[in-house]
């Protein structure tokens, strides 16, 4: 059997969403020899193809990454993207390529589900299955219970899939009001352990005076990135002691545009990395002492997974996080984590505060419960997981109910 994962975008990009498609695919492949599984994309560049070690991934020999012909403008930067190209070229490869009973799958791209449940003999003989990682009515702030024009529009084609899988329960309470018959399910995202080295934190701890806090990720607005770097003077004058921050991740555009934020006077306080390969964040975070997620109560962030309380755990060191409910409910607060009131500068103050001032032992307790939370939500489980729902979704969706 063929299992196709196709995303109209460049796998090699650097985002968030690129890697979470690269460590999917080859958990599935992993987890499930039998199956052949084309992870289909539409990069300009693949530097090694099928290569995943640049991902701290290794490669499985029944994982195939494919580029497929497309035209399209780096994001942020001017030019034409016509997804027309690409779409084509998943058209002609499927033709060459799927056989009946394989699976499709598309995360995120609703036009791309448009594309094959539209294409009729693909329609027919093939199982499609889409997932949900966040809706349009939650970029608009849109009421999910009175949609408007895009969001209906957006369910008309989400009813074309045979099976549904969601990121949060947020999400798959709002798709079983969609739609309450519909097989799905909340697979949640997995934690990454290979590329997180143990840090020794208790020698870090004993450098007096030197406090770091470090975010890893994307630097979109809701992220909190924003906020935090234009409350950081506040952050330090009440915290009272100096503090670096240190922050990597986000593409060369969003970097520059959080870097012209940072006020003169703390300029010397802020290090922005940029984009780093996820098998050297470590050694990027040799100094820091806590890792933070800011992110903000508004838009999608309630609702979507948020990548780094999956990631986090793995670089054992102590986590400052938003108490926002896809954050809590996988870090516990005083547990596993220290959570703030999302946009307090007085609840995050406490929390840094907390975390500078509490027994090496009780913060060692701290991460070891942060990582062993993580250790439960392997790829590889969530795999197997996918696998049995694919298996137990298709023998509920006969041919002739499509």
């Amino acid at each position: 059997m063929n299992l196709f994962y196709i995303i109209n975008q460049d796998l090699y990009a650097g985002n968030a969403h690129a890697l979470y498609s690269l460590r999917n695919c080859a958990s599935l492949a992993k987890t499930n020899p039998g199956a052949i599984i084309w992870l289909l994309h539409a990069g300009k560049v693949t530097p090694s193809e099928g290569g995943l070690s640049e991902f701290d991934l290794q490669q499985q020999p029944n994982l195939w990454i494919k580029k497929l012909p497309s035209i399209r403008k780096t994001k942020g930067s001017r030019g034409l993207t016509l997804n027309i190209v690409f779409y084509a070229s998943v058209v002609v490869f499927l033709s060459i390529k799927a056989r009946k009973g394989d699976v499709i799958i598309t995360a995120s791209f609703i036009k791309v589900l448009n594309l094959l449940t539209k294409t009729r003999w693909l329609r027919h003989q093939s199982f499609i299955g889409y997932e949900v990682h966040e809706l349009v009515g939650l970029n608009i702030n849109d009421d999910i219970s009175t949609p408007n024009k895009k969001s209906r529009k957006e369910r008309v084609i989400l009813n074309q899939a045979d099976f549904w899988t969601a990121t949060t329960n947020p999400l798959l309470k709002i798709l079983d009001s969609i739609c309450p018959n519909k097989p799905k399910l909340n697979l949640g995202l997995a934690s990454t352990q290979s590329s997180a080295k143990d840090i020794n934190l208790v020698e870090k701890n004993n450098k007096a005076g030197e406090h770091e806090i470090a975010y890893i990720g994307s630097l979109y607005y809701e992220q909190g990135v924003e906020w935090l770097i234009q409350s950081w003077s506040e952050i330090i004058n009440k915290v009272g002691e100096s503090l670096r921050l240190r922050i990597i991740g986000g593409e060369p555009h969003s970097v520059e545009n959080i870097r012209k934020l940072i006020p003169k006077q703390i300029a010397h306080l802020v290090y922005l990395e940029g984009h780093v390969k996820p098998s050297d964040i470590s050694n990027h975070l040799s100094n820091s002492k806590m890792l933070i997620i800011p992110s903000l109560s508004k838009g999608r962030m309630p609702f979507v997974a948020i990548t780094k309380s999956y990631d986090y755990p793995a670089y054992r060191i102590p986590i400052i996080a938003a108490d926002i409910p896809t954050i809590s409910s996988i870090l516990k607060n005083n547990e596993s984590a220290f959570l703030f009131k999302p946009e307090n500068v007085d609840s995050l103050v406490d929390c840094i505060k907390k975390c500078m001032t509490m027994r090496k032992e009780d913060l060692c307790l701290l991460t070891y419960n942060a990582t062993k939370k993580s250790e439960e939500l392997s790829w590889e489980n969530r795999a197997s997981r996918y696998w049995g729902f694919i298996k137990t979704a298709k023998m509920a969706t006969p041919n002739n109910e499509r």
